[in-house]
């Protein structure tokens, strides 16, 4: 089984997109990698999509940086209500 990642990261003042095949060392579990779940509270800086069904199916994904949210802890930290 292959996987191919890709993955943007967003920088002070950049933003970088990349994409790449993942070596077996990085594949565990083997059906569904670590590396290439996403994390929804670092979603502004970083998010990842993988795919192992063709080669080159990571050109074809779509990955995006989501905008930076105010929680309900930073309104009420900023003066807000919720």
């Amino acid at each position: 089984m292959f996987f191919l990642f890709r993955n943007a990261v967003r920088l002070p003042c950049l933003k970088i997109l990349s994409f790449r095949c993942l070596e077996d060392y990085h594949l565990e579990p083997k059906e569904r990698p670590f590396v290439c779940l996403a994390s929804k509270v670092r979603l502004p800086e970083y998010n990842v999509g993988c795919c192992s069904n063709v080669n080159f199916c990571n050109e074809n994904l779509t990955v995006e940086l989501v905008p930076k949210t105010i929680d309900a802890d930073e309104s009420m930290l900023l003066g807000g209500t919720y």
